[in-house]
């Protein structure tokens, strides 16, 4: 099983131990996978601190040029469906541009997005951007009252931004298996989808030789989920688990998160 890092192991050696635990890859490859992965790292957060100051222009720009096969049938389910929506992601490639695009194809709707951190200007560059294509953004943060805000919200037909690939600090957890160990999932996004009645859209982001890509998973309708909710989450979140996976193993070195695998694997059941 993984074994918990030391605070002074480097962090390639403790990615390459990850990757041959997780991935089953050899040692070479695995130290491979791990000096790309901290390569594109820091070509990912350079490109994330320029898309916080580019112009709304460029960043439609942007949107725009991201590969998506299903559009038309999204932008007639967004444009039909009135009821609260949860667009649903894991920290993998341009899900910002993604995010974006999708929202264009809507009108007028209030958007609510959750946040740990506190304000800062390249949020509100990030953000204001869903302002001037003309929708009204709700920034909520964690806190005691966020659950039911963002429940109330997508019972008032609001669409939540909500991203799922997360250990315990950002909530309660329950365990799924992913690359055939046990991790700590947060419960709360597919959570609040259930008290909110909400239908979950399920996209992931990635990078491919001929250009970036959105995929669309099938929607996951929640709207008459009604009593104890318990069974249904826990078999919706393996259900998400297992469909990152598919995600992260196509694109190793895009997934944001393999840093916090550890904390992952080794965080308590608080469920």
């Amino acid at each position: 099983m993984f074994k918990r890092p030391k605070k002074n192991t480097a962090e390639l050696q403790q990615l390459s131990a990850l990757f041959e635990v997780a991935l089953g890859e050899s040692p070479g490859r695995a130290r491979e996978l791990a000096v790309a992965w901290v390569l594109y790292r820091k070509v990912s957060a350079r490109y994330w601190r320029e898309a916080a100051d580019i112009s709304l222009r460029e960043s439609m720009q942007r949107a725009d040029s991201i590969s998506m096969q299903d559009k038309s049938l999204l932008q007639h389910f967004l444009r039909s469906h009135c009821e609260g929506i949860v667009l649903l992601t894991i920290h993998m490639g341009d899900y910002l541009h993604s995010l974006l695009k999708i929202l264009a194809l809507v009108e007028r709707r209030t958007i609510v997005i959750l946040r740990r951190k506190g304000w800062s200007q390249d949020e509100q560059n990030a953000f204001g951007k869903l302002h001037l294509i003309g929708h009204d953004v709700d920034i909520i943060r964690h806190g005691p009252a966020a659950s039911r805000s963002i429940a109330k919200a997508l019972r008032a037909g609001s669409i939540a931004i909500l991203l799922y690939d997360l250990p315990k600090r950002w909530g309660k957890t329950y365990p799924v298996r992913v690359f055939n160990h046990r991790m700590h999932w947060a419960m709360g996004p597919l959570q609040l989808a259930m008290m909110g009645k909400a239908s979950v859209v399920p996209f992931y982001t990635f990078n491919t030789t001929q250009g970036c890509v959105c995929e669309l998973e099938p929607v996951r309708d929640y709207r008459q989920v009604g009593g104890d909710k318990s069974s249904l989450l826990h078999t919706e979140m393996q259900f998400m688990a297992a469909t990152a996976e598919k995600y992260i193993k196509n694109n190793i070195i895009q997934w944001d998160h393999w840093g916090l695998v550890p904390e992952m694997v080794f965080g308590e059941k608080n469920d």
